[in-house]
């Protein structure tokens, strides 16, 4: 439809814009991107304003030590570096993805339950770089792109460029932030510096994927396929954003169904001028369509993870209560800004309302979750927090715009230097920005000075710190810039001036001293090697690599921290290329042996973490701990306290072994992988695990009896450890139910078990004792298949129970229905892709030749230009 001049904006060859009073009511933020006496904030003004929110969170991340090649360390960040060494070491060369591991927890499933994609990238990084360097860089690179994601969502809303360059300024100043403190809920700096660097992957993913999928619905179709593989990115990198933006995605529908949309006139895209229900129903289709293809691309990961998720331990962590955590008094300024801008965002049209439901439903989840669910609430936040960011820099571009309507075209060079030297001055002699102040009185006596020379040495030693230069650097580059420039655009400075100013702001107080964030990249960052307890940690790894192959358990303590993390000692296997397993590993959920691995560091610790709440624990008990050492197959334990020192030496089964100041190794006394049962087993038949129950059960406390709370009932009783539970067997062993009062019947014969063999994906004996249980002292998994015997059965602790029906058993983990259907959804969907995109390219390239390119109906209307695509 022809367009009436006085109703058209200017477009890039326009020699003049149309004025004020003749142009249409558009958004504040479209009139922003049109031209201003001649000048339009380019795509280029766009690319630096992200850049410098992007290299501002890259600074705070200490980046002098991301090309350092040592092996990074830090709360969980210093044991994540097992999983992809093990993927590139172990799984890939064997064909896998996902696999076994015997590194931690008497085995786990590796990568079933967390999170391939990320990596999968270090693996890749790791061909051409240092392990070291790949994983660092890996760990940043989510935080980096936040603002990127940032601006492509805020486009994809159809705000002009300058509001869309705040709005990323504002989303990435989400990564700074710190509190609640420490904020590790996930997709900001500190969270991935504890580990979560996944989460920021999958968040910055997550925006990609609405933006997208809002570009699907309400421009074009050929947007379809790239939102479905940025979710499956975002499901491949962690469920919780995943889970958020899938709920968020039905909003978009009801957004263009039922908003009045004043960047397209309300108009259909796909069928114009046809409204009602048919076309509405389509759009349902749209997004439905999105989530099968994520689905499907990721189904080689995401349907065993569904599959076995009720394999998982349930670490039980305790809500978070209290509306200060849901509002801290520090983003007050940011939640009222942030309101401001989500009202003003909707009044401009639905495509605000997918985020702004983001936004908002994690206020109900966030106390529904506190209600005994297992999903902890503290997930529900970072989407909170974040969009109250992002409709803050929308409620900041939309004031710059309102702004630059009622000031002059172009300011004077003169006034934005004179802003940028007073902002400067403030910063550098204002606050304290760069610590505590110099040794002024020492270089004024030296130097001779008095009076007023040593004032102005105490200004200019005592204030100036290595942060300060690098303020007052960036202030005279940009002095220099404004003054090569002559008479500014206004809109532009005041665009420019408000990206800064929004991620200036979080910048300059991360790198104060008052904040902990750059302090603890650095310690991350410094490595292993770097810390100054290096060689004591690297003598007890090299002891202990040493000594003849065994799991290790070892003593746990906060001042473990020392040597990079208190999580230090789990990389026994890393150092020793898996010749000593640690008993604890990172990955807390991923194994059905975790509770009662904590129940056995409890007893031989000082002061245990005792992670999870609920559980019996025996602080200090070496007694009970020796006996569960025997029953683990534990080879050696590794005391770190005096306390604990002391208490071994008066036990006969802890003999001295070797020494690593300030450790000791102690040797255990010789248990088997595989023995042979005293009497017949107990059953205790849980109903059969569901494919809906165990998704139900992360939003709801079950309150039904487990086997895993049978078998922790049966740890607690010492006597009752020869006397094996199992969650299945032949019909002549005898059935209990939760209080285990059954008849002990003993077993006549024992035979004798040799030819143990224990390896990554196998697990083989010889054995005399045909027809009697045995016991496989490795965590249980579906995936296990048994060769030479009945079974394997889910046995108390987490292990397993085969029956031999011939002197040669083997147990192999293999792929099962799940990992094949899996396989095959993914293949199917590649496929269908690279169809997909061969039909559109060449249906592109028939238009093209005919009739011309094909323009949608809207992308013409004056409400989007200077607003549109990218």
């Amino acid at each position: 439809m022809k367009t009436p001049s006085h109703d058209r904006a200017a477009l890039p060859g326009d020699e003049q814009a149309p004025p004020a009073s003749d142009r249409p009511h558009t958004p504040a933020g479209a009139r922003i991107g049109s031209r201003t006496e001649g000048r339009l904030w380019t795509r280029r003004a766009s690319i630096v304003a992200v850049a410098i929110v992007s290299l501002a969170t890259l600074i705070a991340m200490a980046p002098h030590l991301l090309l350092v090649a040592n092996t990074p360390t830090g709360g969980d960040m210093g044991a994540h570096v097992l999983g992809p060494a093990y993927l590139r070491d172990v799984l890939l060369p064997s064909g896998r993805l996902m696999g076994w591991s015997n590194y931690w927890f008497a085995g786990f499933p590796i990568f079933y339950f967390y999170f391939p994609l990320p990596s999968l990238v270090i693996v890749g990084l790791d061909l051409v770089l240092p392990y070291g360097v790949a994983f660092k860089l890996v760990s940043v690179m989510g935080l980096v792109a936040l603002a990127p994601a940032s601006y492509f969502l805020a486009r994809s809303m159809r705000f002009a460029r300058p509001v869309a360059a705040i709005t990323a300024a504002a989303g990435g100043a989400y990564a700074f932030m710190e509190t609640p403190t420490p904020n590790i809920f996930g997709g900001t700096i500190a969270s991935s510096l504890a580990g979560e660097f996944s989460y920021s992957w999958s968040f910055a993913f997550s925006l990609v994927y609405l933006g997208f999928l809002i570009r699907a619905v309400f421009d074009d179709r050929k947007y379809f396929p790239w939102a479905g593989v940025a979710l499956a990115a975002t499901a491949l990198c962690h469920v919780i954003p995943t889970i958020g933006v899938v709920v968020a995605s039905l909003f978009v529908v009801v957004g263009k169904a039922r908003w009045r949309d004043r960047t397209s006139a309300g108009r259909s895209i796909a069928e114009p001028g046809r409204p009602g229900g048919k076309f509405k129903r389509s759009l349902w289709w749209v997004v439905a369509g999105t989530w099968a293809l994520g689905f499907a691309l990721a189904a080689f990961w995401a349907l065993p993870l569904v599959a076995r998720l009720s394999y998982t331990t349930d670490m039980n962590w305790q809500p978070l209560a209290g509306l200060d955590e849901l509002l801290p008094v520090e983003l007050w300024p940011i939640a009222v800004l942030g309101t401001v801008g989500m009202v003003w965002a909707l009044r401009a049209g639905g495509r605000a309302l997918p985020l702004a439901a983001l936004t908002v439903l994690p206020i109900p989840a966030f106390f529904l979750l506190s209600q005994g669910a297992k999903l902890w609430n503290g997930r529900a936040l970072p989407h909170w927090f974040f969009g109250l960011h992002f409709f803050a820099g929308i409620a900041g571009g939309l004031l710059v715009a309102y702004a630059v309507r009622r000031l002059p075209a172009r300011m004077s060079h003169m006034w934005v230097q004179s802003a940028i030297s007073f902002l400067a001055v403030v910063l550098v002699f204002g606050p304290n920005v760069g610590g505590a102040p110099r040794d002024y009185e020492t270089a004024a006596g030296l130097a001779g000075w008095s009076g007023w020379d040593r004032l102005g040495i105490e200004l200019l030693i005592g204030r100036i710190s290595g942060p300060d230069l690098l303020i007052l650097a960036a202030a005279v580059l940009l002095a220099v810039i404004a003054g090569r420039r002559g008479d500014l655009p206004t809109g532009k400075v005041l665009a420019m001036g408000a990206v800064i100013l929004f991620i200036g702001n979080v910048f300059v107080g991360t790198i104060t001293a008052e904040n902990y964030v750059s302090g603890w990249a650095r310690w991350n960052y410094q490595g292993y090697e770097g810390k100054q307890k290096w060689p004591e940690y690297a003598g007890v790894m090299s002891t202990v690599a040493e000594l003849p192959p065994g799991r290790v358990q070892w003593e746990a303590n906060r001042d473990l921290n020392e040597y990079g993390t208190p999580m230090a000692p789990m990389l026994y296997p890393y150092w020793s290329e898996g010749t000593h397993p640690s008993m604890e590993g990172l990955y807390f959920e991923s194994s059905v042996t975790t509770p009662f691995h904590f129940l056995n560091a409890a007893e031989l610790s000082k002061a245990p973490s005792n992670p999870i709440p609920g559980l019996r624990y025996h602080t200090g008990d070496f007694e009970r701990g020796a006996r569960h050492m025997e029953l683990f197959n534990v080879a050696y334990y590794v005391a770190y306290t005096e306390t604990a020192k002391e208490k071994a030496a008066n036990h006969p089964a802890f003999v001295p072994r070797a020494a690593s100041e300030p450790f000791t190794i102690y040797a255990l006394p010789e248990s088997s992988l595989v023995d042979v049962a005293v009497h017949r087993p107990w059953v205790f038949e849980e109903p059969e695990a569901r494919l809906v129950a165990p998704l139900v059960g992360i939003f709801k406390e079950d309150t039904e009896a487990d086997f895993v709370d049978v078998a922790l009932d049966w740890y607690e009783d010492i006597e009752m450890l020869d006397q094996w539970v199992v969650a299945g067997g032949p019909p002549e062993w005898e059935r209990v139910t939760t209080d285990m009062e059954g008849t002990r019947v003993p077993l006549a014969e024992r035979g004798e078990v040799s030819g143990v063999v224990l390896e990554d994906h196998r697990i083989s004996f010889r054995t005399t004792a045909v027809g009697i249980p045995h016991m496989v002292k490795v965590s249980y998994f579906p995936n296990w298949t048994a060769t030479g015997a009945l079974g394997p059965w889910r046995a108390a602790p987490a292990f397993m129970v085969v029956v031999p029906t011939g002197e040669e058993v083997e147990l192999r983990f293999e792929d099962t229905w799940v990992e094949d259907v899996g396989g095959w959804m993914t293949l199917g969907a590649l496929a269908l892709l690279v169809v997909w995109w061969g039909v559109a390219r060449s249906r592109s390239r028939g238009q093209e030749s005919g009739s011309g390119r094909r323009r949608f109906p809207g992308l013409r209307d004056p409400a989007l230009r200077g607003t549109g695509r990218n």
